[in-house]
């Protein structure tokens, strides 16, 4: 049997964590700050009271960071069911969601549907053989909210699955925020290559100081982005780099093109006018009296700008240290450094970064601390790291790749948490960071895309360093320096236009062994309803990679 999806019309706005939008290009969203919503709790594989369990744990998860509620209750249209037969959608997919919505971009009731024949569901996260049902309705609930998919790795949103992924990341809280909520903050911008050209597609990364998660957006044809649903009293650091699974995400980026540069469009961090060699990205600082910062032209990086002192310790063969961070000098609270390794199967030298504090006054030391965020998985590095923390040549913390408990997957981004001692004269920090490549079984458990998503060669790191009280950070709030106006990269940009406005239907036939990507898109016809509206059906659903598992049912390794 084939199922027909139709290529809906993508407004030119920039997406954070992808809002589903109609064919007029109206965001999708529900009218009232309850959705009635029923569990059928019919699977052979969980009990109904552990199914309805877990399925309210997901709701739960969405309910905490939104203002529109979802409230399970009986009989609603709105509803969750397994299908026995799921040969209309096929047996490459575990669960869609299908949205009926009109013209406005309400949203009118969701069904989300889960595959009961091809797959067995579990009651624990893991990878186990079998699938987590909270993974998987977590992320479809993701949908009935009116979300899209993501390309930041830990989200629930991105399209390929992970354990894990019943738990919000920062980039889902700040999509809900942002469509069911108020009081955050938003960093906006235009990204641009040479000539002032705007680029469509490039992806916008802003990783907190404060939890060193991030989130992420995508420029539109304009070039322009906004990133919104940020926390407060925190600030961000941003890169950008070009998408990594155009298939996967809405139509408007079917036209996104990458050969701006005389190598390869690579990413890079916002870093100001003159100082893009330095190696240091500027911090943008949402408070509650600022809550939105415009920090103007982005420019695509065609490569990796590092420090000029480092760049020259890295070809020793015992690198000096280097001094990243001079309290006396600089009179800031925080600051961010970025760095690099090689893949190397054994551990490399190690990268001295010294921080000295020993300017930072005497009477202001009580209950002070600098937290280290040392951050790369999201970038896509097959690398394994450790982390030592000196304070005037004393070890005072060792740091490694973490393996959770709970999912059995790893982390390669490391926390440092350290008091200040009361003598100024103590606070001089060195911090040392060496890598190695990753093994085959580690990367498996790490990346839920191997193939698209991590990279053997261009490897940078981001170490951000910033002073604590008990109660937060200290946050600077001076403007920034520049923007990248006057320093434009990408000599050979020009201008990319969306996906034109229909592109007509994108046949899959469901009977294929391997399952197809499947797209965000309007299904079957127009129907009479809502003052006259015609209401369209929605199926939204994502292609996922199942991290070390082979499920008991069938041998596909995908999930919709």
């Amino acid at each position: 049997m084939r199922f027909f999806f139709f290529v809906f019309l993508l407004s030119s706005q920039a997406f954070a964590y992808q809002s589903s939008l109609n064919s007029g290009a109206k965001p999708l969203s529900w009218p009232n700050n309850q959705i009635p919503f029923t569990i059928y709790s019919n699977t052979s594989d969980l009990s109904s009271a552990t199914t309805a369990n877990i399925v309210q744990q997901s709701v739960n998860e969405w309910n905490a960071h939104s203002t529109t509620q979802i409230q399970t209750t009986n009989g609603s249209l709105s509803e969750l069911r397994f299908k026995s037969d799921f040969s209309v959608y096929g047996p490459g997919v575990i669960g869609v969601t299908e949205l009926t919505y009109n013209s406005s971009g309400t949203i009118q009731q969701a069904k989300i549907f889960l595959n009961d024949e091809d797959y067995d569901f579990t009651s624990a996260p893991g990878p186990t053989g079998d699938i987590y049902l909270g993974d998987v309705v977590t992320h479809e609930l993701g949908h009935l909210l009116g979300l899209s998919h993501s390309e930041v790795l830990d989200a629930t949103m991105f399209y390929a699955a992970f354990p894990g992924q019943n738990t919000l990341s920062s980039d889902d809280k700040a999509g809900i925020k942002s469509k069911y909520g108020s009081g955050y903050g938003t960093i906006s911008g235009v990204v641009q290559g040479g000539d002032d050209v705007g680029v469509l597609g490039v992806h916008v990364v802003a990783f907190s100081r404060k939890t060193g998660e991030a989130v992420g957006v995508i420029s539109d044809q304009s070039g322009n982005f906004s990133i919104k649903g940020l926390d407060l009293n925190d600030s961000y650091y941003l890169y950008t780099g070009p998408l990594k699974n155009i298939a996967a995400l809405p139509g408007q980026f079917a036209n996104v093109q990458t050969d701006f540069c005389p190598a390869s469009f690579v990413g890079g961090f916002f870093d100001a006018c003159g100082r893009e060699n330095e190696g240091f990205p500027q911090g943008i600082t949402l408070t509650s009296s600022v809550k939105s910062v415009n920090v103007g032209v982005v420019s695509i990086q065609c490569s990796l700008k590092n420090n000029e002192d480092y760049s020259v310790e890295k070809l020793q063969q015992d690198p000096d240290p280097i001094t990243i961070f001079d309290y006396a000098a600089e009179d800031r609270y925080e600051k961010a450094f970025v760095g690099n390794f090689q893949s190397k199967t054994s551990w490399t030298a190690y990268d001295k970064l010294i921080l000295d504090f020993t300017g930072f006054p005497e009477a202001s030391l009580s209950q002070k601390y600098l937290r280290l965020n040392f951050l790369a998985k999201q970038f896509g590095n097959l690398l394994e790291y450790e982390m030592i923390v000196l304070r005037n040549g004393v070890p005072v913390g060792s740091y490694q790749i973490s393996k959770s408990p709970v999912t059995l997957t790893w982390d390669t981004d490391m926390m440092a948490y350290l008091p200040l001692d009361n003598n100024p004269a103590n606070n001089i920090f060195e911090v040392q960071i060496r890598s190695k490549k990753l093994s085959t079984t580690i990367a498996l458990q790490t990346y839920a895309e191997l193939e698209k998503f991590v990279t053997n060669q261009y490897l940078p790191y981001l170490l951000i360093a910033g002073l604590e009280t008990g109660a937060g950070p200290l946050l600077d709030t001076t403007a920034l320096l520049s923007d990248n106006a006057a320093c434009l990269d990408a000599p050979f940009t020009y201008a990319v236009s969306n996906a034109r406005t229909l592109a007509g239907t994108a046949e899959m036939d469901q009977k294929n062994e391997e399952a197809a990507p499947v797209s965000c898109g309007t299904t079957g016809g127009s129907t009479p309803g809502d003052g006259g509206h015609g209401n369209a059906i929605m199926v939204l659903g994502f292609l996922m990679a199942i991290l070390l598992s082979n499920v008991r049912k069938t041998a596909k390794n995908f999930l919709s």
